[in-house]
């Protein structure tokens, strides 16, 4: 089954199953760019539909989302798009939904940059579960990628809309340098989020160190686990506290190398708006560190 030609990307599925009690299952889907470049794939794509609330009160409910194996190509330069932002709807208190402006008809564009274009306020989603996923990370669609997110299991739950809650885990790096979990709640009506977040880390990656070039203090190497906490502050600041203790870590200040164990401390809030840190307070404890190339 193939479809999506006019919204400028190709939707390719080579199974739909539909079980009446359960719902509508896409096996081996595939979506490419218009230039015939794969985006994204899923081994398996669910929709677990209740049959009993339609029956009774008009309810649409899906008691579960469930995509197995995705693997998301993702390039940090945007492609660039004219599509406006559309008129939206609320859907089951959950979540601000785009809907087909009145007196024309609906483009397939519209559902492949917004897939839930067409869904009715009185469709409910109880639970979205993302198994087993994998993101490659690039600059540039062209460009190999620099980075790779896999084992992503993670769960979303709409138990008391518009409140989602969700919790994971992924690996990062092929090789597994580092594991990221993860646990929050978000409420969409409001946008008040609240996450907390633990890394633990083998390594400084490349990519890292490349991005730390204009930075007075350079992490070079070693191991680190973090724990973090996020929230949602006045206006578009985003208010943080975290801990890091870091492990046969090489630090460099300008010239000057320190290299041993560290503990660093760190609160304060981000304009995400103005990409711009508001507030920061931080210090830094050094065990069992030595330094080289100390200025005179």
């Amino acid at each position: 089954l193939e479809m999506g030609r006019r919204s400028g990307k190709t939707v390719v599925c080579e199974k739909i199953i539909y079980l009446p009690f359960r719902g509508l299952t896409f096996e081996k889907l595939n979506v490419f760019r218009s230039d015939g470049t794969p985006l994204f794939t899923a081994k398996r794509f669910s929709a677990n539909v209740k049959l009993i609330p339609f029956f009774r009160d008009k309810k649409i409910v899906v008691n579960d989302l469930v995509l197995d194996e995705p693997v998301y190509d993702f390039s940090l330069a945007a492609e660039k798009t004219k599509a406006g932002p559309l008129p939206k709807t609320v859907l089951s208190g959950q979540i601000d939904v785009p809907v087909a402006g009145a007196g024309r008809t609906p483009d397939l564009r519209d559902l492949m940059g917004r897939p839930d274009i067409f869904l009715p306020e009185n469709v409910y989603i109880e639970q979205v579960d993302i198994r087993n996923g994998r993101l490659f990370i690039r600059e540039t669609k062209n460009k190999a990628s620099f980075e790779t997110l896999h084992s992503i299991n993670v769960r979303m739950r709409f138990q008391k809309p518009p409140l989602v809650l969700f919790d994971g885990q992924i690996r990062v790096g092929e090789d597994s340098y580092a594991a990221i979990d993860l646990k929050g709640q978000w409420n969409l009506k409001e946008d008040r989020y609240g996450f907390q977040l633990s890394i633990l880390g083998q390594k400084v990656p490349d990519w890292m160190r490349r991005a730390q070039h204009k930075n007075l203090l350079i992490m070079q190497e070693g191991q680190f686990a973090l724990k973090a906490h996020l929230v949602s502050g006045p206006g578009e600041d985003v208010l943080f506290q975290g801990d890091a203790y870091l492990k046969n870590t090489e630090l460099r200040i300008s010239e000057t190398r320190y290299s041993g164990y560290m503990h660093l401390r760190a609160q304060g809030a981000f304009d995400s708006g103005a990409k711009r840190f508001k507030d920061y307070h931080g210090s830094l404890e050094l065990t069992r560190v030595d330094a080289f190339d100390l200025s005179p």
